[in-house]
């Protein structure tokens, strides 16, 4: 009996003993895992290349960051372990010429295949989540991307210019007297007038009165063309009526004269 106790008294210190073994081996296992995990992550110096711009040096103090050298063309920024910093705006660099901000790369020079991490202006950003930066690692460099400025809209502009109408009498004549009265220009042999019609402003078409009709013709119309026909009539205003150049007669914007002829029935 005594044997017997003495034997399971053994084993049973055996395995308290193994057992003791095995929980000490795995806190210290556990310890080493938290003190690595726990020292892993360090501050890290985050660079701002302007990458060809130039940062405003009185902007860039002014909000936090500290430059490198003396030429404004890069910043850095110290995050703190599991802190978070912020990219500076584009407020604070001046764009190359022709370009405008696009975003922050990891890559200086992105391609479809190498695209790059990425963060906009003025975001708040972590090393290690937003750009794969590892737990010993202690430095990174941004880059400013720039894209083409697209240019400015040209405010729209009028090309309309002033028009010179002529009126062609078309085998009638002119009345000078009353012609000039009417506010047109004479011509040298009473065969045409002219006046001349602001950019965007109606003018009115000779009144019959100021007319002579050729022999055994009346008055029928004022036309772009001289011997207007079934299949093309050309375009028309009546005796004194008020017409526009572009709407009525499709002038062009760049044109600068217009003639219309009597036409007679």
């Amino acid at each position: 009996m005594n044997k017997l106790r003495r034997k399971l008294m053994f084993n049973k210190d055996k395995v308290h003993n193994k057992f003791l073994k095995f929980v000490i081996i795995t806190g210290l296992l556990l310890l080493g895992a938290a003190l690595v995990t726990g020292c892993g992550k360090k501050a890290v110096t985050v660079t701002f290349d302007s990458n060809g711009g130039m940062f405003k040096a009185a902007d860039a103090k002014a909000a936090k960051f500290t430059a490198v050298g003396t030429d404004n063309k890069m910043v850095t920024v110290v995050v703190k372990p599991d802190a978070k910093g912020k990219t500076p705006a584009d407020s604070i660099i001046t764009a190359p010429s022709g370009k405008k901000f696009k975003e922050w790369n990891n890559v200086k020079t992105p391609t479809k295949d190498a695209p790059g991490k990425t963060k906009g202006a003025a975001a708040e950003f972590s090393p290690w989540t937003d750009f794969g930066v590892k737990d010993t690692e202690t430095k990174l460099t941004l880059y400013a991307i720039w894209e083409d400025a697209k240019a400015a809209a040209k405010p729209a502009t009028t090309m309309k210019k002033d028009v010179t109408v002529t009126f062609d009498a078309n085998g009638g004549t002119f009345d000078e007297t009353k012609a000039v009265t009417a506010g047109f220009t004479k011509g040298t042999d009473n065969k045409m007038v002219t006046v001349m019609v602001k950019a965007d402003k109606t003018g009115k078409t000779p009144a019959t009165d100021i007319l002579t009709a050729p022999t055994g013709k009346t008055f029928k119309e004022w036309n772009t063309l001289k011997m207007p026909a079934t299949g093309t009539p050309g375009k028309v205003k009546g005796a004194a009526a008020d017409f526009s150049p572009w709407t009525d007669f499709d002038v062009k914007e760049a044109d600068t004269t217009l003639t219309l002829y009597a036409i007679w029935k």
